[in-house]
């Protein structure tokens, strides 16, 4: 297809190196826009994985470049020339992107006050549409006089300056209504590809494990998570089940963890798997867990690894959190604990243990619904819709 518009993803410093929730999230944006001619391109400002040998690169198909150069940047001093070398470079690219003399458009994924301001008047100085990425409760989870008053600044103002959002939960949707009622909104969940994840699950056999296993794959910062799911396993008490843990994050935090657990011989730690092994991991559990709390910030999230468990098409266990408990009914497309706690979620996995069939037919009823819900083609019009009536 001829490329007719023009789109660029700001504020994603993992892509392509890192598959966190922002990075999955523009891939599969950038996949249905291409296949409606959009030339896509990521631009992130910083490169935080890795120095390279080029700023730029292609992954899967998709533009990316890192503005502040292809070396990490370390220490204040070097962090604050890259990030005005990152804004002046971003001038330029966005004006020569102009050029092209077709619809344009930045979507905007970060929570900075003074970087929203910049893009805001490029976007204007450049004749783009300004979308902006709400992914998150911000609010909720920042720490720091700082950075509370940055993220305080951003949603005070954020969602009048801007053209249009694209919201990964009802409650932040109600969020921005609420702020500015005008302002086009487009509810998009996290969303995964069912037919590539299926086709790698079946072509590879699961990690080999010595017993059944329970598992979660999470990052190791979420501790309190981490900790319910211990202690829950631990309240099974069975011999031949396993728990594993995939964690993604800092090296030596992991490995604080694994130390931890050194003295469970029945709890694994795993870490750096590539997605087609994780898949296949998924595949080969009885149960994947994912415990969600309560919180404002959990509510408002939308966790990339739902669609991603119930593609495997094993049972999920979780806790009927935000768009979550709509969107899946217990004992039936998953199952619910009553609450982010052990008990309640030793509870399930205990029903999971003792109903087997059952707990079969719960995860391929997931998979369906899953599908329905969260296979990324499934948003194609709505997404593309969205974008062209801004």
């Amino acid at each position: 297809m001829a490329l007719t518009k023009d789109f660029i993803i700001l504020g994603d410093p993992g892509f392509p190196y890192k598959k966190n929730a922002p990075s999955n999230k523009h891939y599969i944006v950038s996949k249905l826009l291409k296949k409606n001619g959009y030339h896509v391109r990521v631009f992130n400002k910083y490169n935080t994985i890795k120095d390279m040998d080029h700023s730029s690169g292609v992954s899967s198909g998709l533009e990316f470049e890192f503005l502040s150069g292809k070396k990490m940047l370390h220490g204040v001093r070097s962090k604050v020339l890259g990030l005005i070398y990152a804004n002046l470079r971003l001038a330029k690219r966005m004006k020569s992107i102009s050029a092209n003399k077709r619809p344009r458009y930045l979507l905007f994924s970060y929570s900075s006050y003074p970087m929203l301001l910049w893009v805001r008047l490029l976007s204007t100085l450049y004749g783009y549409k300004l979308i902006l990425n709400v992914w998150e409760y911000h609010q909720a989870v920042v720490t720091g006089l700082r950075k509370k008053i940055d993220v305080h600044l951003f949603y005070r103002h954020a969602y009048r300056m801007v053209d249009g959002a694209i919201s990964i939960s009802t409650f932040l949707q109600e969020q921005i209504d609420s702020s500015n009622p005008l302002l086009p909104v487009v509810l998009i969940p996290a969303l995964t590809d069912f037919d590539e994840n299926e086709g790698i699950k079946s072509s590879i056999h699961k990690r080999a494990v010595q017993k059944e296993y329970f598992l979660y794959c999470g990052g190791v910062d979420y501790k309190e998570a981490i900790e319910v799911i211990v202690s829950a396993f631990q309240k099974i008490n069975h011999r031949y089940v396993e728990l594993i843990l995939v964690l993604n994050g800092k090296s030596h935090k992991i490995e604080r963890i694994r130390q931890k657990m050194s003295t469970h011989g029945q709890i694994k730690i795993w870490n750096n798997l590539p997605y087609h092994e994780l898949l296949g991991a998924y595949g080969g559990a009885k149960a994947l867990l994912i415990p969600l709390k309560s919180s404002l910030s959990d509510i408002a999230r939308f966790p990339q690894k739902v669609p991603e468990y119930l593609s495997s098409g094993r049972p999920v266990i979780t806790t009927a959190s935000g768009d979550i408990g709509k969107l899946l009914k217990h004992r039936e497309t998953a199952l619910f604990a009553g609450g982010f706690d052990a008990d309640s979620l030793a509870s399930e996995m205990r029903y999971v243990m003792e109903h087997p069939e059952i707990a079969d037919e719960i995860g391929r009823k997931g998979m369906a619904i899953g599908r329905e819900q969260f296979h990324y083609l499934n948003v194609e019009e709505r997404l593309v819709n969205f974008i062209s009536g801004i």
